[in-house]
């Protein structure tokens, strides 16, 4: 799969234990609506999901969400983290 893969480390080796064995892995994704966290267990070979596993969401309290904006609020941009040539 290339570079990217996330199953291989960064000699290209693959991380699964016995290649062609299946491995549980757990997903967690917060996307950017900032509403909350996705969990999803799955079974894979270390190329492709073989087995989908349960999922849930997880919402994030108020709270954590008002956090959560604030941090990405106060994010340095692109052009701030540019040296100015003064």
């Amino acid at each position: 799969m290339g570079q990217n893969n996330p199953t291989r480390d960064h000699g290209g080796e693959s991380m699964v234990p016995n290649p062609g064995s299946l491995i549980r892995v757990i997903g967690l994704m917060s996307g950017t609506s900032i509403d909350g966290v996705d969990v999803a267990l799955i079974e894979t070979d270390g190329e492709e999901a073989i087995i989908l596993g349960p999922s849930l969401s997880f919402a994030y309290s108020d709270e954590d969400r008002a956090l959560l904006c604030e941090a990405v609020a106060a994010r340095p941009t692109a052009s701030s983290a540019i040296p100015s040539r003064s």
